[in-house]
């Protein structure tokens, strides 16, 4: 059962990839923002975690002098997370 899992994850990804390499390269970072709002809608246990993660990691992050985010909430940080893993992909 867990090759066959593998097989149709693998078979997924390879579906999905094809896909995307004909999207024009002008498209591109568009396509990649709508990926990653898709993933923030279609993933509430991931964005529940990293919104959770966000927020305990948050104060130590602010006490940083390195610190330079402009984003107030981890919500809003964790959703230009999830878009900057679609344009990634």
């Amino acid at each position: 059962m867990i090759r066959i899992s593998w097989a149709l994850q693998a078979a997924l990804f390879y579906l999905f990839t094809l896909t995307i390499s004909y999207v024009p390269v002008r498209h591109v970072t568009y396509v990649g923002r709508l990926i990653g709002l898709l993933m923030l809608r279609l993933l509430p246990g991931r964005r529940r975690i990293a919104v959770d993660n966000i927020r305990q990691a948050l104060p130590h992050m602010r006490q940083s002098p390195n610190w330079t985010c402009t984003l107030q909430t981890p919500e809003d940080i964790a959703r230009e997370t999830f878009i900057h893993i679609g344009t990634s992909l």
